[in-house]
């Protein structure tokens, strides 16, 4: 019997295990809020495992695992890593629709902060924005994470979600 990856790729047997979830993929809990430090060690041993770098003696086709492997490993990893889009690979995981409009107050509150860092583009003004879009990130986190354990059916989540996604993305523009 295998003891990990690297050897399922040498069976053969890893190719058709690729389609699980992430959270599973790095032993977490099916749950919004988790461990983050957890995740790091469970990407890096995995990474470890299933590294490109470590087939090159091997025939293409374990190479080419190798890099599907690799791949799969480093995309579970940034969308765990990343509280907006954890929330809504969470949520497609529930089937919560998430195509659908963020919160209007943030859209209304992002519109606002665009122009205002158009008229005012000091750091000092920079700074403020962040850290209001950064307070206003935390509570949706928080929103998102008590609703998830209050009831896993909430629609309500990928009005969250996207209201999540809508902030990440200001934050990473500014």
């Amino acid at each position: 019997m295998a003891t990990n990856i690297s050897e399922l790729i040498h069976q053969g047997i890893l190719p058709q295990a690729i389609n699980m979830d992430y959270f599973r993929l790095f032993n977490l809990n099916q749950e919004f809020n988790i461990n983050n430090i957890q995740l790091k060690k469970a990407y890096l041993a995995l990474q470890n495992l299933v590294h490109p770098d470590k087939f090159v003696n091997y025939d293409i086709n374990y190479q080419t695992i190798a890099i599907e492997w690799a791949s799969f490993v480093n995309a579970g990893f940034n969308t765990l890593n990343n509280y907006a889009d954890r929330a809504s690979y969470w949520c497609k995981l529930h089937n919560i629709n998430t195509d659908i409009q963020a919160e209007m107050h943030i859209l209304e509150q992002t519109m606002s902060w665009y122009e205002n860092l158009e008229a005012d583009s000091g750091s000092d003004n920079r700074k403020l924005i962040k850290f209001q879009a950064k307070t206003l990130q935390n509570e949706f986190i928080e929103k998102f994470t008590q609703l998830s354990y209050m009831d896993t059916s909430n629609q309500l989540l990928g009005r969250y979600a996207q209201t999540l996604l809508l902030i990440d993305r200001f934050l990473a523009n500014m």
